[in-house]
C-alpha cells in the first residue's frame, strides 16, 4: 500500500472514530432525551426478549440492575440498555482503533 493510501485510511478511521465519540455524548447530554421508564418484570421480559424466570434469576443473583420494593420488582429502561451495551462483543473496527490508540501510546524501542 502506498504512502498516500495509507494517510487516507488512516484520516478515515480517525474521522469515523471522532463521529462515534460525538454520536455517544450527544445520546447522554441530549436535553431531550426521554425520561426513565420504570418497567414490571413482565415488561422488562418482553422488551428483553427473556422468559420471567430467567429475568428473575439475573435480578436475584445480582447479574442484572434492578429495584426491588414491597415484594416486587422493577427495572430501569435505561439501566438495561446500559446492561445490554456492557455485553457488547467488539467489532474488527473497535479492535482495530483499541490497537492504534494503544501502539501510539507506545514507544517504539530504538535499535542500535
Amino acid at each position: 500500500m502506498n504512502y498516500i493510501t495509507k494517510k487516507v485510511l488512516q484520516r478515515i478511521d480517525d474521522l469515523e472514530a471522532t463521529i462515534l465519540s460525538k454520536l455517544k455524548t450527544a445520546k447522554i447530554d441530549s436535553p431531550d432525551s426521554e425520561p426513565t421508564e420504570l418497567m414490571t418484570l413482565k415488561e422488562a421480559s418482553s422488551f428483553l426478549k427473556l422468559a420471567k424466570s430467567t429475568l428473575y434469576s439475573f435480578s436475584r443473583e445480582g447479574r442484572i440492575p434492578a429495584i426491588k420494593k414491597s415484594n416486587r420488582i422493577y427495572f430501569l429502561k435505561t439501566d438495561l440498555m446500559k446492561w445490554l451495551e456492557e455485553g457488547r462483543r467488539k467489532t474488527t473496527i473497535d479492535v482495530h482503533r483499541e490497537t492504534k490508540d494503544y501502539l501510539s501510546k507506545t514507544p517504539t524501542p530504538q535499535i542500535k
